[in-house]
């Protein structure tokens, strides 16, 4: 009878260990040589570890690289990765003598025969949320493997123009596309570039302030500065959203729509006012921009030649230029010219026969005691 053990098979018997030595004994029990006993001899069975196969079915999964497709009974002790299968989670193995899907198998040192183990899933379940920044609140969504986001409404928000949805907050790289197939967890966040809206003004002529913008948006907080022009006075804005002048017009945070601005004036109102210094007195005048001064008549005072009106009371610079057209107030002083006299003292024969001085209208003039001596007169 040949011997059995478990996990092997019998492989004849040698003179040596192992399937060293002179076989005698094939595997089936012949003999394999012929040989007299003559003492006592010890044979010794040969024994071949028996290889089992390992089959995995992996439902489109794919198999740990440490998993073996075979072992004997010689194997150390055998614990099963887990396989992995894109938008799955492995929920355990299962086989003839497993059923209920186990996470944690092994093949203990010793364990006989060809095994078979199914692996197992369960589709993965991703959330798929939206970040408006801004914009109309969106629902977020649960897909499960496979499934493809659905594209919301078409956004909209005040102010601004949609740009796509981005799956990184900073907007990198490029738009989502909803033909992608989710895989995890996402946020998408909603793209919006800012809309310039334009401001027209109409000024008649003026010119316009320096810091009064030609564009503006939702962001934007302005408040226009009043242009100017020579000879008016600004009297205020018309136009959007105004029902009347308005001087002070605020274009608020939030505001959208292109702008339209006309400047309002009045022709300003000048008054010329003469100061005659004595001469005949001389009406002031009203004037509007653009009108000359009407030259008054020739001035007269006793003692004195006009010398012209001046725009100064010192009468620095040159006289006033009456084809000048006045931008403000202003007060003409006129100009005198005192007459000069030349008065001579004769002294009747005595020392320094002759004094003469000379003095302006209105002046006085004298001699001292001591002008003129004559011997034996005081």
């Amino acid at each position: 009878t040949l011997p059995t053990k478990t996990g092997y098979t019998f492989g004849g018997y040698y003179s040596g260990t192992n399937g060293s030595g002179t076989l005698y004994y094939n595997a089936d029990g012949t003999s394999a040589t012929t040989w007299k006993l003559t003492d006592a001899t010890t044979l010794y069975a040969k024994w071949t570890a028996i290889p089992y196969t390992i089959t995995y079915t992996l439902d489109g999964g794919t198999n740990a690289s440490g998993n073996p497709t075979t072992y004997n009974v010689e194997s150390n002790t055998i614990t099963l990765s887990a396989p992995t299968k894109t938008g799955y989670t492995f929920t355990g193995w299962t086989t003839t003598d497993i059923t209920t899907p186990t996470t944690s198998v092994t093949i203990a040192k010793g364990s006989t025969g060809d095994r078979a183990y199914t692996a197992n899933w369960t589709i993965n379940s991703y959330t798929v949320t939206f970040n408006a920044n801004g914009g109309t609140d969106v629902a977020s969504q649960t897909l499960t493997y496979g499934d493809k986001v659905i594209q919301p409404a078409q956004q909209t928000r005040t102010g601004y123009t949609f740009d796509g949805w981005y799956t990184s907050s900073n907007f990198s790289g490029s738009a989502f596309d909803f033909s992608t197939i989710v895989a995890s967890d996402v946020t998408l966040y909603a793209k919006w570039t800012i809309i310039p809206y334009t401001i027209t003004y109409t000024l008649d002529g003026g010119t316009n302030a320096s810091n009064n913008p030609a564009t503006y948006n939702v962001e934007s907080n302005i408040t226009l500065s009043a242009p100017t022009k020579i000879g008016y006075t600004f009297t205020g804005w018309t136009g959007t959203d105004l029902s009347a002048a308005t001087i002070t017009v605020t274009i608020p945070k939030g505001s959208t729509g292109d702008r339209n601005y006309t400047a309002t004036w009045t022709i300003t109102i000048y008054t010329i006012t003469f100061n005659a210094n004595g001469g005949t007195d001389v009406a002031s005048q009203t004037l509007t921009y653009g009108d000359k001064v009407t030259q008054p008549a020739q001035q007269t005072r006793t003692g004195y030649t006009f010398g012209g009106w001046y725009a100064s009371s010192d009468f620095s610079g040159s006289a006033f230029d009456f084809n000048t057209i006045v931008e403000s107030d202003v007060t003409l002083h006129a100009k005198w010219i005192p007459y000069t006299y030349t008065i001579r003292f004769h002294s009747n024969d005595g020392t320094d026969n002759t004094v003469t001085q000379t003095i302006n209208y209105g002046e006085e003039t004298a001699l001292t005691s001591n002008t003129f001596t004559k011997a034996g007169f005081g």
